[in-house]
């Protein structure tokens, strides 16, 4: 390879191009998503029209629909941060998958120029495992932004709303505002994730063109198959043991259920 690293390290930058290009769209489902879910508010609006329609007709219209309003808001939370979540899950498919056939395109493309392509297959491999953790790493990240979100946002309705004997639209209006800026707050915070994101997957590739050759990075890539491995071992032990003792009885424990938002986060890893 070492006769033909222009032309190699030429492949890899035209690679590294093609799969930010091909990353584009999903950056954007993923950003256009984040957006949506300031729909979450939605269902604070139609309450405050509701309350006006009602405050026109009668009393009994009015104490029919206040009771359901705190968890008709909470539903609507939910639906909106599970909908986000799934999209997670597509996102991160979508882009391992993407990076698979980017990295069997540019083993085809390198293979004329090197003598041992089992090796550049290895470290290739070891490049692709790397863009991948990042995958996974920002998923979570932004999973467990999203938890934290409905951790904010799921109490507010009941504190604000139930009960209330005053001024119900003024109530409203401000659950309505303070989840408009924790939204905004998710939002910066989203957009800072996957912007560090498109810069640390272009790095990646950018080092390793600077780094490849014939023996180059075998070590570091050998590291860190162990380090997944070791990772697997662990993971796979604890959950053993978390399996274990959940079908042991515990009478003197109520069943819990986790809340939607904590279940899908758990399936995201």
């Amino acid at each position: 390879m070492a006769s033909h690293i222009q032309e190699v390290k030429q492949k890899i930058g035209e690679n590294a191009r093609l799969l930010l290009e091909r990353l584009g769209p999903y950056f954007h489902m993923l950003k256009s998503s984040v957006s949506r879910i300031s729909f979450l508010n939605a269902q604070v609006i139609k309450s405050i029209k509701d309350l006006e329609n009602a405050l026109h007709e009668n009393v009994e219209s009015l104490q029919a629909l206040v009771p359901s309003m705190p968890n008709k808001i909470k539903e609507n939370i939910a639906m909106n941060l599970l909908k986000f979540q799934a999209i997670l899950m597509t996102f991160k498919h979508e882009v391992k998958k993407t990076i698979n056939e980017s990295m069997k395109k540019l083993s085809s493309s390198l293979a004329p120029f090197v003598k041992d392509t089992q090796n550049i297959d290895h470290q290739l491999e070891g490049l692709s495992f790397q863009l991948k953790r990042e995958t996974v790493k920002l998923v979570a990240n932004l999973s467990v932004k999203t938890y934290e979100l409905w951790k904010l946002l799921e109490p507010l309705p009941e504190s604000k709303l139930k009960g209330n004997k005053g001024d119900l639209h003024n109530c409203l209006a401000i659950l309505n505002r303070l989840m408009n800026e924790q939204f905004k707050i998710f939002q910066c915070k989203v957009s800072s994730n996957i912007e560090t994101f498109e810069k640390v997957m272009g790095q990646k590739l950018e080092e390793f063109g600077q780094k490849l050759g014939p023996h180059a990075g075998y070590m570091d890539d050998h590291l860190i198959f162990l380090e997944k491995e070791l990772k697997d071992k662990v993971k796979s032990f604890f959950n053993n043991l978390k399996n274990k003792a959940e079908n042991e009885p515990n009478p003197e424990e109520p069943c819990k259920e986790p809340c939607p938002i904590e279940q899908s986060s758990a399936n995201l890893g």
